[in-house]
């Protein structure tokens, strides 16, 4: 699925309160499988095997993928400690 900018989550920039219980309960109405979980927003995703659950991982990895880092993140490759430099 084809996204537009528009559509991308922004980053806050701070100094903005978080949303409260009471404020949240509205905008999760009609949102199927979404709910407050301990102060965060989550999405509860069913499949019926492996291989659905597999299929989705997959679908997610290369959409998150094409999108590139987040911004303000960079990519950064760590040294390991099982392969030394």
């Amino acid at each position: 699925m084809k996204r537009s900018r528009a559509q991308e989550v922004q980053p806050c920039e701070g100094g903005v309160a978080p949303l409260t219980p009471q404020q949240v309960a509205p905008m999760l109405k009609g949102l199927q499988g979404w709910a407050l979980d301990g102060g965060m927003i989550a999405k509860t995703y069913h499949f019926k095997n492996y291989y659905e659950t597999m299929a989705f991982v997959k679908r997610r990895g290369v959409d998150l993928a094409s999108r590139g880092p987040p911004p303000g993140h960079a990519r950064r490759l760590q040294p390991s400690a099982a392969f030394p430099t």
